[in-house]
């Protein structure tokens, strides 16, 4: 029996590849908006540069939100979901500055 190589999987046993592990509770507060942001990048079929293109952003911009490192600011994030056609509150939960 071949051992799974840890690296290539999450806790909850997915593919690191496929979509961020989502909590135990499949509340909307209880995931982060940048979990949010990247599960609707990719269900709409969004490149990263491609949806910060369309939402005006600088990539490297874009990228920091997607991965948590800084928030979104309320203009960003209504560019955003503009951008992927769903109203800001489906994915920022608020605290913008």
């Amino acid at each position: 029996m071949q051992k799974k190589d840890a690296s290539n999987t999450r806790d909850c046993g997915e593919p690191a590849f496929v979509l961020p592990c989502i909590a135990k509770s499949k509340r909307k507060d209880s995931v982060k908006d940048s979990e949010r942001l990247l599960i609707e990048r990719r269900r709409r079929g969004f490149a990263a540069w491609k949806l910060a293109a369309n939402a005006d952003m600088d990539p490297t911009t874009y990228s920091h939100i997607e991965r948590g490192e800084r928030e979104a600011t309320i203009d960003q994030q209504r560019r955003l979901a503009r951008a992927l056609g769903v109203e800001p509150e489906t994915i920022f939960t608020g605290g913008a500055r």
